[in-house]
């Protein structure tokens, strides 16, 4: 009974080594979710600035799984002081380890879990973890991210503006074979490919011209090239209702090109715009699901190459429905039958009464009435 009850109480802890030590391979390592979506990688010793640094947050609920969906779009994550998380776009290579007994801080949001110390990570790979794909432009394929140095590696023909796209870029370097972003905004040319690559996370600038995409960075360059082909022409129709295609036109955030109505939806075709627009001289459809309406074009929107409107319509994938911050544009060709009560408010003349005085262009009072004859 004795060396029964002695064999039990051995083989238990036993057991349940052989079990976390095939599981993680580091058998004195704090457990981690029976989860195939994360894998554990150690304790690391943090430091300042942050060893992982590309998104934080803190949370008294924090737990392993609430760490891994806020850093979803990560490739790796880790959890410190039991409330902390913490995301990264490259492994803890460069940290110094240190030993799992450091990571002893029970997670807040769940005690059988430890979510690092003070100054101790607890580091995981999210297996789940898909790569956003890359960027793309038309006519060009992309290259990735590059050190940028002085001389510049693409020393040609910059522009720097507040509305930059990769379409834009591109139409600045036509006839360069490479071009890149750097800085949100400026536009870079050349004809010999960039030779210092960069991690795709220090391209993580948004486009001054479309928040969606990455323009690089400070010296650093989001890089497409060599240039295959021109890009293809609009495909759009000259007239759809008793509307005729004016063009590609710039627009902006303040003012914007077409001040009247607006709407946006997944179901957004030229068609449908044109009759949300019914009431208005133009109308105008952007970035594949955004649509425009007014009674007259905004004097700082100018036209701009075709290839600049190459966003798909939201509804209608054989249609072009602008782009970031382009408008493909359409203007009535007979005058609008009626138009909304705010703009007709807006255009209708002053009127002046012939009952009394008016003022005259210098600002003194005249007699109104019919001039007398002598």
């Amino acid at each position: 009974m004795v060396t029964s009850l002695l064999f039990g109480l051995l083989a238990a802890p036993l057991s349940s080594f052989l079990f976390f030590s095939a599981a993680s391979g580091m058998p004195s390592a704090p457990l981690a979710p029976r989860d195939a979506a994360v894998t554990r990688l150690g304790c690391f010793k943090d430091a300042s600035p942050r060893i992982f640094s590309a998104g934080s947050k803190s949370d008294n609920q924090m737990t392993v799984e609430m760490c891994a969906a806020f850093c979803s779009t990560k490739r790796y994550f880790g959890l410190e002081y039991g409330r902390e998380c913490y995301c990264n776009e490259a492994p803890p290579s460069s940290a110094l380890t240190a030993p799992s007994s450091d990571c002893s801080f029970a997670c807040a949001g769940n005690n059988a879990q430890k979510c690092g110390a003070g100054m101790r990570l607890d580091a995981y790979i999210n297996n789940a973890y898909t790569a956003p794909a890359p960027p793309t432009v038309s006519g060009a394929p992309y290259l990735g991210c590059f050190n940028d140095a002085s001389p510049r590696v693409l020393p040609e023909r910059l522009l720097a503006t507040n509305d930059m796209t990769y379409a834009n870029c591109r139409d600045n370097c036509a006839g360069y074979k490479y071009f890149g972003i750097e800085y949100a905004r400026e536009c870079w040319c050349g004809n010999t490919a960039p030779a210092s690559p960069a991690p795709g996370s220090e391209c993580n600038m948004a486009c001054a011209g479309d928040a969606t995409a990455k323009c690089g960075a400070g010296m650093r360059l989001t890089v497409f090239g060599p240039v295959t082909a021109p890009p293809p022409p609009s495909t759009n129709p000259q007239t759809v209702a008793d509307f005729a295609y004016e063009g590609c036109y710039t627009d902006a955030l303040n003012p914007r090109a077409l001040i009247g109505i607006k709407s946006a939806g997944s179901s957004m075709t030229l068609q449908s715009c044109a009759a949300f627009c019914s009431s208005y001289t133009f109308f105008g459809t952007e970035n594949s699901d955004e649509c425009f309406c007014g009674m007259a074009l905004d004097a700082s929107s100018t036209k701009t190459p075709e290839s600049n409107c190459q966003k798909k319509c939201a509804g209608n994938s054989t249609l072009l429905c602008g782009d970031a911050r382009r408008l493909s544009l359409y203007k009535k060709t007979t005058p609008p039958q009626q138009v909304s009560s705010q703009v007709r408010r807006q255009s209708a003349p002053t009127r002046t009464s012939h009952a009394g005085p008016t003022m005259s262009v210098r600002g003194r009072l005249r007699p109104s009435g019919r001039v007398p004859t002598t």
